[in-house]
């Protein structure tokens, strides 16, 4: 196959809106990265803020399950006479 040979003429103008357009899709393309990036972290961080609140969930119940237990041991010495 021949090769064919495609002449462009570039003015001042026509170099003026090509820089414009690879400025506005750089511009477009960081745009996208910043704000994927953000939707990324922002679930990142929903899912460790969950996780965060089920451990501290978890602390607070075994707190209580442990000040019940001591209270229900602390009763039961009181009434077998051994003393707390």
């Amino acid at each position: 196959m021949p090769m064919k040979k495609i002449r462009i003429t570039l003015t001042n103008q026509s170099l003026a809106k090509l820089a414009s357009l690879v400025a506005s899709g750089s511009l477009l393309a960081s745009n996208v990265f910043t704000v994927t990036a953000g939707i990324r972290d922002n679930l990142r961080d929903n899912r460790r803020q969950r996780i965060k609140s089920g451990l501290q969930a978890g602390a607070e119940i075994a707190a209580s399950l442990a000040a019940l237990a001591r209270v229900i041991s602390e009763t039961l010495a009181r009434h077998n006479g051994t003393g707390s």
